[in-house]
């Protein structure tokens, strides 16, 4: 009779609840855990004429105070202009006029944090103002140099 017992049944009933809850927490995890998952810069203050051209497109437009910029968008600063942005994090990029900044990479992925920015002309000044952790990257590329950087402040011409 022990098949037959209700109390019996909802006990194996519960178990196998408690089962498939926990597989699912698990694997829910690790399946999503590599999936990229994109930040945002945005537009703190600007002076001049600062235009964007957006991720894969030709049009350029001018910026504005909070707006959001992505990965593969490029930042066009003319004479007498300038634009900061400010990045997840406590990061701070301000592009120098006569520049041509690339946002390359602006990711999360599984936890580890990437920055990368390219110079094709100009000057920009970084402001990493909190130390990175160990799962965080800050990368700016010219055209003759890679710089990493984890916590500081510098200039890259």
């Amino acid at each position: 009779m022990i098949w037959g017992s209700g109390d019996f049944m909802r006990r194996v009933v519960c178990l196998y609840l408690v089962f498939v809850l926990l597989f699912i927490s698990v694997f829910a995890n690790s399946a999503f855990a590599d999936e990229d998952v994109y930040n945002v810069a945005s537009v703190i203050d600007f002076s001049g004429e600062v235009k964007v051209m957006k991720a894969g497109g030709e049009k350029e437009f001018s910026v504005f105070v909070g707006m959001s910029l992505v990965e593969g968008d490029s930042i066009v600063t003319d004479k007498d202009s300038w634009v900061t942005l400010e990045l997840e994090g406590g990061k701070e990029i301000k592009v120098s006029e006569k520049s041509y900044v690339g946002i390359s990479e602006l990711k999360n992925r599984g936890g580890k944090k990437k920055t990368s920015l390219r110079i094709f002309v100009g000057k920009i000044w970084t402001n990493i103002k909190a130390k990175l952790g160990v799962d965080e990257e800050f990368e700016v590329e010219t055209p003759t140099a890679v710089m990493g950087a984890r916590g500081t402040k510098f200039y890259v011409s």
